[in-house]
């Protein structure tokens, strides 16, 4: 049996046909005050849930009328790309830091109040970085670093293209190397 809504489902579709340009984040935010009309303890509607729900009725809303704009994640590369981290790097304060400045640009708010901690110290974090011209990359054995960046990843005006080497064009992974020394 599937749980309960947590949120209208006829409104969100009527605010994807009336504004179909908003942001998950936008719906989320209406969509949580309207919940919290009928009972001031529900709990936040996520911008997941919303992209969720959308993903899930974008072709019945289709064959009603409603055109859903198609999205991609946006800042989506901040985020290692896949398999690229060693398991033991997967939850390290830089990638944590990352997700978090991926969230807030893409105009999600903290849910949290360790939340609104954590966006906070890496917003901070963000601007220390750009500050001393440093960079995040990934070991060839997956492990998360930070180091300072190369003339290919500043700007003419000496500024970091991106925090992360990664999300500059023309970057390669390097290869990976066995710990056993056997290549």
């Amino acid at each position: 049996m599937s749980p309960p809504r947590t949120f209208d489902y006829d409104l969100l579709k009527r605010l994807v046909r009336e504004h179909p340009e908003w942001p998950y984040a936008d719906y989320a935010d209406v969509l949580t005050r309207d919940a919290r009309q009928g009972n001031p303890r529900a709990p936040r509607v996520k911008p997941d849930s919303v992209r969720r729900v959308v993903s899930q009725y974008r072709d019945e809303w289709g064959d009603e009328g409603v055109q859903v704009p198609a999205r991609g994640v946006v800042n989506s590369d901040l985020l290692p790309p896949l398999g690229s981290v060693a398991p033991s790097q997967r939850m390290s304060t830089p990638l944590r830091y990352l997700r978090e400045i991926s969230k807030h640009r893409r105009g999600e708010a903290p849910v949290t109040d360790n939340e609104s901690i954590m966006r906070r110290q890496a917003l901070r974090w963000e601007s220390r970085l750009r500050a001393n011209r440093e960079i995040v990359d990934i070991t060839p054995n997956g492990i998360v670093e930070i180091r300072p960046a190369m003339a290919g990843e500043l700007g003419e005006d000496g500024e970091l293209l991106e925090l992360v080497a990664w999300a500059i064009p023309g970057y390669e992974m390097r290869g990976r190397e066995s710990l056993r020394g056997r290549g």
